[in-house]
């Protein structure tokens, strides 16, 4: 009984981390594995098996992955240039700090937006490739509460099974 309520309670820590991917605020696919790791402390790794933890922390360099690039590669796909691909990690970065919780989508925004208009004077294709980083960000930021519910429900499967 007591192993279920704590298993209870780290799937509600584990949705709450899913829910803050819609936020921006933090790396909350470092917050679901830090979660999973308090929960094999606590149950002194005694449930979930070597290869789950694999696959969990699998699921969590795929976010990351995700989370990084998705961004970059819809602008990419808008035509953006290199240069504006750097710019906008910069901007996503430097934006995530000064703005938070959307400064990451405005900072890659603007970044790539501004890079273009400077090197190209296109305000077409400006326009064109930071919209794509801004659809490529937000469709990452989807894939990853996709893949954070997926977390969650492998957590749940591997921790009661």
């Amino acid at each position: 009984m007591t192993y279920l309520i704590l298993v209870m309670v780290f799937s509600l820590l584990i949705l709450v981390g899913a829910a803050s991917f819609l936020l921006m605020i933090f790396p909350a696919h470092l917050y679901l594995l830090a979660i999973t790791l308090v929960f094999g402390f606590i149950d002194h790794f005694q449930h979930l098996k070597f290869w789950e933890w694999g696959i969990l922390a699998g699921v969590v360099v795929i976010m990351t992955l995700v989370d990084w690039l998705a961004g970059l590669l819809g602008a990419q796909f808008s035509g953006a240039s290199k240069k504006s691909l750097w710019w906008g990690l910069i901007g996503m970065i430097i934006g995530l700090l000064v703005f938070p919780p959307f400064g990451s989508l405005i900072g890659l925004f603007l970044g790539v937006l501004i890079v273009e208009l400077i090197y190209y004077k296109e305000y077409r294709r400006a326009f064109r490739a930071a919209a794509g980083s801004l659809l490529g960000k937000i469709s990452g930021t989807i894939l990853n509460l996709i893949l954070a519910i997926l977390f969650l429900i492998l957590f749940i499967f591997f921790a009661l099974k």
